[in-house]
């Protein structure tokens, strides 16, 4: 019987397989990787799937294929394959056309998503009652006791538990619409599910992922961070040229329980440039000035910077934070911002798809500690990366003299 005053935990991947397959899947093919120190499973019925999650991984820098007989966490990806015009569209209960003529089952009641949200689709679902709803870009958020769901109506349906042990769930839709932009979109997919997946395993592991750079040089640290296209693989990398270590270009990851100062680490992942990557370090500022695409294309580093970046804990020296200049100077200009817009940038950086309808007191210390114990800069990137790594060292110059 369900206990007074607690909502019936459901997982709505397991009901809409369960309602919409035939037979239950054939999770086949599995993958394992290590994270750290945790030997991690994902498991799919889908091979060419599971080989394009691998590359994600495998692009954040993270050993896969191990083996192992004692699993710390495993995801089961279902796969599926729509004709054109089908959709995810039922993450819970069953679609009524006459809702209003329907008598639930005990425990189901009727949920009312946006109508503008779904399109055409009809807006009223049958299904036990969620403690709450909320929206987010093209995602829906759904939480059931310890259940958490994210649904995107047409292609996704993603549910994970706040404990560890317990499996995150997905299934994926990879359209037939015989367009010629279904398998690019079908893997960018599989980027997403991969980040996903090591995202829900770091929030377990009481740790944050931050869409930043990080790079190490001198005894010093720096996280680089802002929107996509901004600048961050080439300050990444025009640093790296200079003779910093390559720690990351795209995401790093915060720890902090308190008991010690706070530490940042990189994933040794392999750089992307929005649109085109240029030919060789040497070709950074080729980089420049390019126009925006939606498509990031890797760039090969040599494999001596590769083999010396690493997953090392460090105490960050400085944050900066990129913009743009529309004029294309020549030359770098740094600013030092307040605390209140460090936490502020921040919070728009922070990848936590388990914040919706939980508590952000964990979220919010560990940004305001990072925020006070940091100084924030914000730089806009000139045309003479040759330079950068100068402006860098004027910024923690400026930052030791007010500390």
């Amino acid at each position: 019987m369900k206990k007074a005053g607690k909502p019936m935990e459901f997982d709505p991947v397991v009901g809409w397989i369960s309602r919409n397959i035939e037979s239950p899947p054939d999770f086949g093919h599995s993958l394992g990787f290590r994270l750290d120190g945790r030997c991690c499973r994902i498991v799919s019925n889908m091979e060419i799937g599971l080989n394009n999650i691998r590359t994600a991984l495998v692009s954040l820098g993270i050993e896969v294929d191990i083996e192992s007989t004692d699993w710390e966490y495993a995801c089961e990806t279902f796969f599926l394959e729509l004709d054109h015009g089908k959709n995810i569209a039922l993450p819970f209960g069953m679609k009524q056309k006459n809702p209003d003529t329907y008598t639930p089952t005990d425990g189901m009641r009727a949920i009312t998503i946006p109508e503008d949200a779904l399109g055409d689709l009809e807006s009223t679902f049958w299904g036990p009652e969620p403690s709450s709803v909320a929206q987010s870009g093209d995602f829906f958020h759904i939480l059931w006791d310890e259940v958490k769901c994210l649904w995107r109506p047409f292609d996704f349906l993603a549910s994970y538990h706040t404990e560890p042990g317990r499996p995150l769930r997905v299934v994926l839709a990879h359209r037939n619409e015989n367009d010629g932009d279904s398998d690019e979109t079908f893997f960018q997919d599989c980027d997403e599910l991969g980040l996903l997946a090591v995202e829900v395993f770091l929030r377990w592991r009481n740790q944050y992922c931050l869409h930043a750079g990080l790079v190490h040089g001198g005894g010093r640290s720096v996280i680089i961070t802002g929107e996509s296209g901004a600048g961050k693989t080439t300050t990444v990398l025009s640093l790296v040229r200079a003779g910093y270590s390559y720690l990351g270009d795209e995401l790093c990851r915060i720890r902090f329980d308190g008991s010690e100062s706070l530490r940042v680490s990189g994933f040794k992942s392999v750089p992307r440039f929005v649109g085109e990557a240029p030919e060789s370090l040497d070709r950074l500022e080729s980089s420049l000035g390019r126009e925006e695409t939606e498509t990031k294309k890797p760039f090969a580093l040599p494999p001596e910077i590769i083999a010396e970046s690493g997953h090392d804990w460090l105490a960050p020296d400085a944050l900066l934070f990129l913009r743009q200049n529309s004029d294309h100077p020549a030359g770098h200009k740094f600013s030092r911002i307040s605390k209140n817009d460090v936490f502020a940038q921040l919070l728009q950086q922070v990848l936590d798809p388990t914040s919706f309808f939980s508590s952000r007191v964990d979220q919010m210390k560990i940004l305001l500690h990072l925020a006070d114990s940091c100084p924030g800069y914000e730089l806009e990137l000139g045309t003479r990366l040759d330079t950068i790594h100068e402006t860098v060292e004027e910024i923690f110059e400026d930052a030791e003299s007010r500390s």
